[in-house]
């Protein structure tokens, strides 16, 4: 680690103190190189007067950092992923302890063999009484792989990282935040979970009372103390043929403050629509594997359940949610064997509260189809959906990718060329690449491995019932009794073939994945994702983190926040030093503090996705006076929320746009938040009706070539760079007055060798890029800087204004003259031309509209109202 001293006090400033150690991994086994001495660092204090010299002696070779838990305030759950012969992989454990509870909100880290660590203050966990290390939670008998670090211990850190024989790495790296945004306090469950390791083991799950096999909430043990508790326990799964719903009745548990809360509102809001369902109540969740999550319901007292039937007695039902959609089936006497009815679909935000955080990947993904932590329930609900589609080839597979994926929802598809939509780990991305295809290949043919695995097993115990092998030969030899021509092995293999049939597809062959992929996209199809796509206007993705832009708070990504693009740069905090960008911005305007914080407060509206300033700014200045620096600053700031604007949308083309045609110009706007023109060219003319259009706050209509119009509302603002300012003769006094802005930018900035002296506003050539740090806030009324400067613009703007109709023209009801005849004496006062179109505007602004009129003997067009001097004369 080239780099381990500075990260070691860097981390130390985030309050995580560690110390330098180097890992090695031998026969698939970790071996740690600690300090000869470290036990005495047992306060802060202590560690900074002994780590140089700990560094010094110890630090090189070193590929990782050991954090002291005790002194940083911190209690590190380690959460294993591997098994040995005292202990079983704790992954499974805590996935069901998560579905039950929810994940601790807190930093967390992912360590190089795919395992958690989640970091919590100890001093924010009042109820928190063991602080000391423990190794191994115990349920049911059984050990599970999930320890405990506190006072005295030490825990690996990222960026540690170490090789094995074969010169493969592993690494940690951080997820949820970083050390500097700190970490929460523990939650209620969790903290009654670590403190019972202090005193009896955790209970039995099967004793607890009634005829509860599904997921129950947690409760004190009255049996085995306070400290202990009771833990969920897996359903055994439904067999093949019946439905997947069952008559227990759930335990009660509040979903109220639950991660699926949103979902259960949902569902409510369904209920009450569909069924007249005002009392309901949900009490537990139960996973089912890949057909998706029930949400289980009591009732108290008759009804009429959405079957339409009455009930008086043992009444309670689930809902099946599978992606959106979500199937009801009532537990009432009556119905308990009709089919399940669909109840509706959850709206795309709601129903991905539940997904899944972890990037779609085809090599790496394991959280679909990771079989060490999948639950013994689960799988054998996977290989009855398995055994029930295998043999419908493409359409089965295809089908069983769906179930998995939009259970997971990670992967979307929308408009009418079906195209797929796939969750990043950050952000929602298009695939333009095939990665949904390639990530079949890889996740399927994973799957039917473990597939064949299992047709095997039944294989051989097939052979073992019929005397044709026996039970402690090695599969090698069973594979070796199903080639010879035995009665008994035929027997065996036509009855493994009826229960698990063989499976037909290559889905490593793009041609035969795209053809199951055909049949499972309806499955994950969202006619309006794009609508869906960075609507939330309050918030923006980093590459750190979800920025919530009203309280300024970092939280992880989440397929639910809709997000497509992401700010170029990490938000570090609003404590952040910005004093070198703060130094350029203040250089460009010459320290005016009140321009200053008006620019600030713009940029940090642009951030925003609301329009409700209605603003059109126009940044000017002559060259060479920064206009393009704070440009390629704000750009790099803003990421892809940054968008180019073509000069389509701020001047007027000189030909007419045929009716219908393509706005590409207009499409690329969707979902920026800041879109800048560079340059425009002298004596363009400025196109109001479109600036209104989109800096209106109403929607606009536009397409792409070769595809249908898509209406959408501007969430950007438009900013236009140039050294030439528009021609704003013919806009009208709504834009004018409400949405155009001018900011001079005075200076010019020249090499030492060419700044002159004597010119206040020549200064040295340099800038600095940084992050931004704004604040949105009301940008009206405009600072006096800039509001002289719109003013100076639209009286030099005012072509006719600077015409003294006065001293060239007579007013008067019976005058008129003819449009040829004004131009011709504008032209001649003014030495400058004006367009027809602009003259015949500009004079309508002055109570002089364009019409027929009578000039001399002749009907010509012109302006009633006034005449020339010289023509009286």
């Amino acid at each position: 680690m080239a780099s381990l001293r500075a990260t070691i006090f860097e981390l130390a400033e985030c309050g995580f103190y560690g110390i330098p150690v180097k890992i090695t991994l031998e026969n698939g086994k970790k071996v740690s190189s600690f300090p000869r001495s470290y036990a005495h660092l047992t306060t802060v204090e202590r560690w900074r007067q002994s780590i140089d010299g700990i560094i010094a002696s110890h630090g090189r070779g070193c590929n990782s950092i050991a954090v002291l838990t005790g002194i940083s305030d911190l209690f590190v759950v380690d959460i294993d992923t591997t098994s040995d012969s005292t202990k079983q992989a704790g992954m499974d454990l805590w996935n069901r302890l998560v579905f039950e509870h929810g994940e601790p909100n807190t930093l967390r880290a992912k360590t190089g063999s795919g395992g958690l660590h989640f970091y919590f203050s100890v001093s924010q966990t009042p109820r928190l009484k063991r602080t000391r290390n423990f190794s191994g939670v115990k349920v049911d008998g059984h050990t599970h792989g999930i320890d405990g670090r506190g006072r005295g211990g030490v825990i690996f850190c990222p960026p540690s990282s170490y090789t094995d024989e074969n010169g493969t790495r592993y690494s940690y790296f951080w997820e949820h935040g970083e050390p500097r945004l700190g970490c929460n306090g523990m939650p209620d469950w969790l903290t009654d979970l670590v403190n019972a390791q202090g005193g009896a083991a955790l209970p039995d799950p099967d004793e607890a009372p009634g005829d509860l096999q599904a997921l129950q909430a947690f409760a004190p043990d009255p049996q085995a103390g306070p400290s202990a508790l009771q833990l969920p326990v897996d359903r055994s799964i439904v067999p093949r043929g019946e439905p997947f719903f069952t008559e227990r009745e759930p335990a009660h548990y509040d979903l109220a403050s639950a991660p699926n809360a949103l979902i259960v509102s949902g569902i409510r809001d369904l209920l009450l629509e569909k069924a007249g369902d005002r009392t309901s109540r949900c009490s537990s969740t139960l996973d089912h594997g890949p057909f998706g999550t029930f949400y289980c319901f009591r009732v108290s007292g008759p009804r009429i359940c959405f079957l339409g039937q009455q009930h008086d007695g043992a009444n309670n039902f689930n809902v099946l949610k599978q992606g959106k959609r979500l199937l009801y089936r009532c537990h009432g006497t009556i119905c308990s064997h009709e089919k399940v009815k669909p109840l509706g679909y959850l709206p795309l935000e709601v129903a991905l509260m539940d997904a899944s955080s972890e990037a779609v990947d085809d090599a790496s993904d394991d959280s679909v189809f990771n079989f060490r932590t999948m639950s013994s329930n689960n799988q054998a609900l996977l290989l009855r959906l398995l055994a029930e589609k295998i043999r419908e080839n493409y359409t089965g597979l295809g089908q069983v990718f769906a179930y998995v994926y939009a259970k997971e929802g990670r992967i979307l598809v929308t408009d009418p060329k079906r195209t797929f939509y796939f969750w990043d780990g950050k952000q929602w991305m298009r695939d333009d690449g095939g990665k949904v295809q390639s990530t079949f290949c890889v996740q399927m043919a994973r799957l039917l491995r473990w597939y064949d695995r299992q047709r095997d097993a039944l294989l051989k115990r097939k052979l073992i019932e019929a005397g044709a092998c026996q039970e402690d030969e090695p599969m090698s030899s069973v594979i070796a009794a199903a080639r010879k021509s035995d009665a008994r092995v035929k027997k065996a293999e036509a009855q493994v073939e009826e229960e698990l049939p063989r499976n037909k597809v290559n889905v490593s062959n793009p041609k035969e994945a795209r053809s199951c992929l055909e049949y499972c996209q309806s499955f994950f199809y969202e006619p309006d994702l794009l609508s869906y796509m960075d609507r939330n206007n309050d918030i923006i993705s980093c590459p750190n983190g979800i920025l919530d832009l009203r309280t300024g708070k970092l939280t992880a990504p989440h397929p639910s926040h809709m997000c497509t693009r992401s700010a170029g740069t990490r938000y570090m905090g609003a404590g952040y030093d910005t004093s070198r960008f703060q130094a350029f911005v203040d250089d460009i305007f010459n320290s005016e503090a009140e321009v200053v914080q008006w620019m600030q407060l713009f940029l940090g509206y642009c951030l925003t996705g609301h329009t409700i300033e209605e603003m059109f700014c126009v940044w000017f200045g002559s060259g060479a006076n920064a206009k393009g620096a704070l440009k390629q600053a704000v750009a790099r700031a803003f990421g892809t929320y940054y968008t180019v604007m073509n000069k389509d949308c701020f001047i007027k083309p000189g030909g007419k746009r045929a009716e219908g045609a393509a706005t590409s110009h207009i499409m690329q706007l969707k979902s920026a938040r800041l879109a800048i023109c560079d340059e425009s060219e002298e004596g363009q003319q400025i196109n109001g009706g479109i600036i209104k259009e989109m800096s209106g706050g109403g929607a606009v209509t536009a397409r792409e070539l070769f595809c249908k119009p898509e209406t959408f509302v501007p969430t950007h603002k438009a900013v236009l760079l140039t050294n030439h300012k528009p021609d704003i003769s013919d806009a009208d006094e709504g834009l004018l007055s409400r949405r155009l802005c001018i900011v001079p930018f005075v200076n010019c900035y020249k090499p030492p060798g060419e700044l002159d002296p004597n010119n206040p506003f020549h200064k040295p050539q340099w800038y600095r890029r940084r992050e931004l740090n704004p604040v949105a806030k009301v940008l009206q009324p405009l600072p006096r800087t800039l509001a002289a400067a719109f003013s100076d613009y639209k009286l030099e703007a005012d072509q006719l204004q600077q015409f003294n109709i006065n001293d060239c023209c007579e007013i008067g009801p019976d005058y008129a003259v003819s449009s040829a005849d004004f131009l011709a004496q504008y032209v001649t006062e003014m030495g400058a031309s004006i367009k027809p179109r602009a003259l015949g505007m500009a004079m309508h602004k002055k109570g002089f509209a364009p019409t027929e009129v009578t000039v001399g003997n002749a009907r010509r067009r012109g302006f009633k109202g006034i005449r020339l001097k010289e023509v009286l004369d």
